[in-house]
């Protein structure tokens, strides 16, 4: 006992209380109230913690299936008869596909697979069909007069989207004139018959000019823009200059070039690839080598180069979806490269010796047409939905 407890005890018997019990068993019960109140404690804290742990495994095995990555989907490949036999261009959208055949347009619903539209007669030399902010263009060459007089004439025409009705055409200079959608813009380039292109911006909601783009050379046979910069005012262009071909970042207010780079004879298939790269096809004896440059410094990327070896001269080097796509027809393969890095992904099994290969796609889509047959692929196997 403490001594407090000893001086009560000895107060109480000098006053002759009487006590019931000795203190020591009063402390001992108290000792063990105090052991109860210790035990109801633990017990509450290790409920709460219990309750806690239930709440925390029940959100977790609520949360757990949002959490999980989705397991690759296979690629699926649809096909389709082409429409007239002939498809020259593809323009894919998130419901319909577009087709140029060979005297008709065709809209394709993606949902039903069958024709919902067609167009009225087109010419054989209607070349581009390009699609801007929800806007359809065609360009469309007409040729007048016998033989000798003949003449060429080069239209843009602005399409319904739904009904494929034509609007009114707008003339565009050159007789060569060609359209293209460029990284969300409208332009027409057409050239003169000394060789100089020209580039024109176009409204792509009413087709009117909104500027111009005069590359500093005489580019000849060909002139190509592959991709607009809005925020370094830059387009990148190829130009088969007469002493050779090159590619360049040309200043859209001046025209003059900021950066270029000289590539030897048989490039081809300029495409744009991610993360401010481009790539080319060059064409050798033995092989295809496919070039990665940097778009900022116009030089080649040390050891960004691929090359694959050459069944026959391959015609398809495009960018769709962030992704590389190379044809090889005698092989009857279709093979995938990251736009980045240039990484092999995948190859698809293609009709071999195919002619022409028109292609469109998004991210998870990719589309072909050859031999009258359209193929569709989709799927998120590493390829087609960004890896």
């Amino acid at each position: 006992m403490s001594d407090f407890d000893e001086r009560l005890r000895a107060t109480l018997a000098d006053e002759r209380w009487a006590l019931p019990a000795d203190l020591a068993l009063l402390d001992g019960a108290e000792a063990g109230a105090r052991r109860v109140r210790r035990r109801r404690a633990a017990g509450a804290v290790l409920g709460t913690l219990a309750a806690a742990t239930a709440a925390v495994l029940a959100f977790t095995l609520v949360r757990a299936p949002e959490r999980e990555p989705r397991p690759p989907r296979p690629v699926t490949s649809i096909t389709l008869p082409v429409p007239g036999g002939v498809a020259r261009e593809l323009v894919l959208t998130r419901d319909s596909l577009y087709v140029l055949g060979k005297s008709h347009i065709y809209r394709i619903d993606r949902a039903t697979r069958r024709v919902a539209a067609t167009s009225r007669k087109v010419s054989v030399a209607a070349l581009d069909l390009v699609m801007v902010e929800g806007t359809l263009w065609v360009s469309e060459r007409q040729i007048t007069g016998k033989r000798a007089r003949k003449d060429t004439f080069s239209f843009l025409h602005r399409l319904d989207a739904r009904t494929l009705q034509f609007g009114e055409a707008i003339p565009v200079p050159g007789g060569m004139a060609r359209t293209t959608a460029v990284a969300g813009t409208l332009w027409s380039r057409s050239v003169d018959r000394f060789g100089r292109w020209t580039f024109t911006q176009r409204d792509p909601r009413d087709g009117r000019v909104l500027g111009t783009l005069r590359p500093p050379w005489n580019c000849g046979s060909n002139a190509e823009i592959a991709d607009i910069d809005r925020k370094a005012g830059t387009a990148l262009i190829s130009c088969w200059k007469p002493d050779g071909q090159v590619i360049a970042t040309l200043d859209l207010t001046t025209g003059g070039a900021r950066a270029q780079l000289g590539v030897q004879d048989g490039t081809h298939g300029l495409t744009l690839g991610t993360k401010g790269m481009v790539w080319y096809l060059t064409d050798h004896l033995t092989h295809v080598r496919i070039h990665q440059v940097d778009v900022a410094t116009m030089r080649q990327r040390p050891g960004g180069d691929l090359a694959a070896v050459r069944p026959a001269p391959p015609d398809l080097l495009t960018g769709v979806g962030g992704r590389l796509w190379l044809r090889s027809p005698k092989q009857g393969a279709l093979t995938c490269y990251d736009g980045a890095t240039g990484r092999r992904l995948a190859s698809y099994a293609m009709p071999r010796n195919a002619g022409s290969l028109p292609v469109a796609g998004d991210e998870g889509t990719f589309v072909h047409a050859s031999g009258g047959t359209i193929t569709i692929m989709s799927g998120t196997d590493g390829c087609l939905a960004g890896g």
